[in-house]
């Protein structure tokens, strides 16, 4: 069944509009009588039936409604901003992954550095792409997209995570199993930081040491940052599950 997001807060009103009702009735041709699936983003979905429609909205009725728990561990990925369809790629991935916050940085390596008015723009459409992302994975929690920032500011996060690693060539890095032991992954909160094309630079690398953070290893190989955000997302969603079904 089709999926289509709706905001929490016009959820109970019944109605479906926007973007979202123009393809249900556009592309889908739904109409009345139709049942659909809506979710909220923040763990609520609803079977509902389409009562009346018109070109720019549909009322519904809700026939049933579900609550769907966070995921028992909650990953904060910080991103240095690459080139646009990489970050594209990068957000998609990290919703599917359920990665429950993003921070966007603008490292000094950054290529893209958009302005203040452009970092509405790209937030919008993060947040679009995190949607089409959830809808197609069944997945009825969004991750929060944060606006573009410093190094230093997604590092001052650190203080609300129980666990914080950025990815590093750095001869001290080591393995994610060996950050792991002993760890009780039920309601963990890591952070994880990946650098740009070329890798944080040491000064930046200062400053997620001076917050905490550890140096992460993804292996010998240097690895592209869309790789290596989703190579070491993948790896600690797989290890967090492992370790809470023990």
């Amino acid at each position: 069944m089709h999926r289509f997001y709706i905001e929490k807060s016009a959820l109970a009103e019944g109605v479906l509009k926007g973007g979202e009702w123009r393809h249900c009735r556009t592309v889908l041709r739904a109409g009345v009588g139709a049942k659909i699936a809506i979710f909220d983003g923040e763990g609520t979905e609803a079977l509902v039936e389409i009562r009346e429609a018109d070109e720019k909205a549909a009322r519904y009725a809700i026939l049933q409604q579900s609550r769907t728990p966070p995921p028992p561990h909650r990953v904060t990925l910080v991103q240095a901003l690459p080139r646009n369809r990489v970050m594209d790629f990068i957000i998609q991935k990290a919703t599917e992954l359920g990665v429950r916050e993003i921070f966007p940085v603008l490292s000094e390596r950054s290529v893209v550095r958009p302005s203040p008015e452009d970092a509405d723009a790209r937030v919008a459409r993060w947040r679009e792409l995190a949607i089409e992302a959830a809808k197609q994975c069944g997945l009825n929690w969004l991750p929060r997209i944060h606006y573009p920032c410093s190094a230093r500011a997604a590092a001052g996060q650190r203080r609300d995570h129980d666990l914080a690693l950025f990815g590093s060539l750095q001869p001290d890095a080591r393995p994610l199993w060996r950050y792991l032991t002993g760890v009780r992954p039920a309601g963990l909160c890591a952070m994880l930081a990946i650098g740009p094309e070329g890798d944080f630079t040491p000064a930046e690398m200062g400053v997620f040491r001076s917050e905490g953070f550890l140096p992460l290893s993804l292996g010998p190989l240097v690895l592209r940052c869309d790789t290596a955000a989703v190579y070491a997302l993948s790896t600690l969603c797989y290890e967090l599950g492992r370790l809470a079904a023990e």
